[in-house]
């Protein structure tokens, strides 16, 4: 009794004194611990909701014990029907295992969360008392549960070997199992249609909301149901007489019955974990009765056959549904392999038509790259809508395009919908080819244009830099195409001379050296010449401007094509003698009243 005392007393100083931790005091307590606490808490008076809670938890821990599981012989049977328990027993005990692994992981998840709400509480939270109790009660749960699971695998251990060691002893009557397995099937089928005809009044009375109506079809498919699962285990179980009685005799017939096996299997649905549990061991019992080479081949055939099977249908199965349309795996990757593929075919094609054009005179850099595109475009487009199709999404109405490019437009697609039609725009229009030389007048960005694409246009500058344009700064900016049309440009260079200097000496010297110049890229016409003009009188020189037309690449480069006559004029200049000007000021003076003492040196005012 003092022992017990004692553990009570540092139970509660364990819980309200140190910091909220889990209570291994109150885990590893003992079922007189708990009572002697439930006794103190129960002569508590002002309970509260919380104090309900922990003692309703102290009478759970009270009441969870180890449960010893009942022993089974576990020994080799001599008749067929010794046989058929056995097998049985075999299944109820793979059920059992699997429902403790559930049982074992759920209450592990409780307690994981309620371990973490103590660890954010504080000492003196008044739940923390009952927390630790939730705590210690699935801590018992999972070891319980633990050990029941560990005895459950030690007897599977056992009933596998056993079943394959009772065969020798066994003579099965085949006539009799066949005829149990028909009556059972009948059976069976007799029930599914009963319960199937309750179901239905089920479903009326539901409309009619007949609650006790309901509440006693309920408890009749529930009966129903229990005698059909027994029965299923009957034929499963007989199915099985049919396959050792095959392996007795060393009957090939056994992979044949345990393809039926396998079939009822799926058919009734038992669980992946029961499924794979029988299987196994039917292949170990094919081993040892009739060889590793035969069984290997037929389980190998069969396993490739049920991998199939599986493997399409989980690719079948419903992911997620789009407007009533389910969508599955095997939906979604045919889909996505015709996208890939459609890329790929329009890639092709856009390689294609540029090697194609490439060398042919009758098509230009634009024309190709417009077929190109428009081509890729319409191949993209065609592959979208087949791969919808695929995926079952039916676009059958403009409406409905409609209205999803107007929600997304008002989602901020506008501008990718106003660079793509931009873009055409600009491809048919040709007012701006490939090859072009352009000028953005409001951002002073000039280069060759080397792409149009859906988005944007590629601009290559005389720095060699690639520039990306969205197609819409082409149709809402002024552009200047120097070479629109052709390679003709006029080339404006001013210069200046001093005052004094004879103006038509100058505009005749400077037009003389330009035409006597050796520069093959001056183009000369009736209407297109070399003019120089005197465009006004400066502060410092007179102005004049050279107006000379440039025909070739070079126009594509103003700096350097000016650069050249820029040289020309000062040869020229300085070969006549004639005085470029250069910035000058006079400064004026004016005479100021001084006092005379400022004036006087210094030496002055000793003396």
């Amino acid at each position: 009794m003092h022992k017990q005392i004692i553990i009570f007393t540092l139970l509660f100083f364990s819980t309200f004194l140190f910091s909220a931790d889990l209570n291994t005091t109150l885990v590893d307590a003992n079922t007189s611990t708990y009572e002697l606490l439930l006794k103190k808490m129960s002569n508590e008076k002002n309970a509260t909701g919380d104090h309900s809670l922990e003692v309703m938890l102290l009478h759970k821990l009270i009441d969870t014990q180890y449960k010893k599981i009942p022993d089974i012989d576990l020994v080799p049977v001599r008749n067929s029907l010794g046989y058929q328990k056995l097998f049985l027993s075999y299944l109820d005990n793979i059920y059992n295992i699997i429902s403790l692994k559930k049982e074992v992981k759920k209450n592990t998840k409780k307690m994981d969360i309620i371990k973490t709400e103590i660890a954010h509480a504080d000492h003196s939270d008044p739940q923390l008392f009952s927390l630790q109790l939730q705590t210690a009660f699935y801590q018992k749960q999972v070891h319980i549960y633990s050990q029941q699971l560990k005895h459950y695998n030690e007897r599977n251990d056992r009933l596998s070997p056993l079943l394959i060691q009772s065969i020798k002893y066994i003579q099965f009557d085949q006539k009799s199992i066949k005829e149990h397995l028909q009556t059972d099937l009948k059976s069976m089928e007799k029930y599914n249609n009963e319960i199937m005809k309750l179901k239905i009044d089920k479903d009326q009375y539901g409309l009619n909301r007949n609650q006790k109506q309901l509440h006693i079809i309920n408890q009749q498919i529930q009966v129903l149901q229990n005698i059909n699962l027994k029965i299923k285990h009957d034929v499963l179980s007989e199915q099985f007489l049919l396959f050792s009685h095959a392996l007795h005799k060393k009957s090939e017939q056994a992979f044949e019955i345990e393809k039926k096996l396998r079939k009822q299997l799926i058919v009734f649905g038992v669980p992946k974990e029961v499924y794979s549990s029988v299987v196994f061991m039917l292949l170990k019992m094919e081993n040892e009765y009739l060889g590793n080479i035969a069984t290997l081949t037929d389980s190998g055939e069969q396993e490739f056959k049920s991998l199939v099977y599986s493997t399409w249908e989980y690719a079948n199965r419903p992911v997620f549904s789009i407007g009533g349309t389910e969508i599955s795996i095997l939906k979604m990757t045919i889909s996505f392999i015709i996208l890939i593929f459609g890329f790929l075919i329009a890639g092709m094609y856009k390689k294609k038509i540029d090697s194609l054009t490439l060398n042919k005179r009758s098509f230009t850099p634009s024309t190709r790259t417009m077929v190109g595109n428009l081509g890729y475009y319409v191949i993209i487009l065609i592959v979208f809508f087949l791969a919808l199709n695929v995926l079952g999404v039916k676009l059958s109405s403009l409406a409905l395009v409609a209205g999803a490019l107007s929600v997304g437009i008002g989602f901020g697609l506008q501008n990718i919908v106003s660079n793509f039609v931009s873009g055409l725009i600009l491809m048919f229009e040709k007012s701006i080819k490939i090859g072009d030389y352009v000028q953005l007048d409001d951002e002073n960005l000039h280069g060759h244009v080397v792409d149009i694409r859906m988005r944007a246009t590629t601009i290559n500058t005389n720095d060699n830099i690639d520039i990306i344009v969205p197609n819409q700064n082409f149709i809402q900016h002024n552009v200047i195409n120097w070479t629109m049309n052709d390679k003709i440009r006029r080339f404006e260079i001013p210069f200046s001379v001093k005052y004094g200097t004879d103006a038509e000496e100058v505009i005749g010297l400077i037009k003389k050296a330009v035409n006597q110049s050796a520069f093959s890229d001056i183009y000369t016409t009736s209407e297109r010449y070399t003019r120089v003009f005197m465009t006004g009188m400066g502060d410092n020189s007179v102005n004049f401007e050279l107006l000379v037309w440039i025909k070739g690449n070079d126009t594509l480069f103003p700096q350097r094509t000016t650069s050249r006559f820029l040289i020309l004029i000062y040869k020229t200049l300085n070969e006549n003698h004639i005085e470029i000007p250069f910035p000058q000021r006079d400064l004026h003076i004016r005479s100021v009243d001084v006092p005379l003492s400022f004036v006087v040196k210094e030496g002055d005012e000793k003396a």
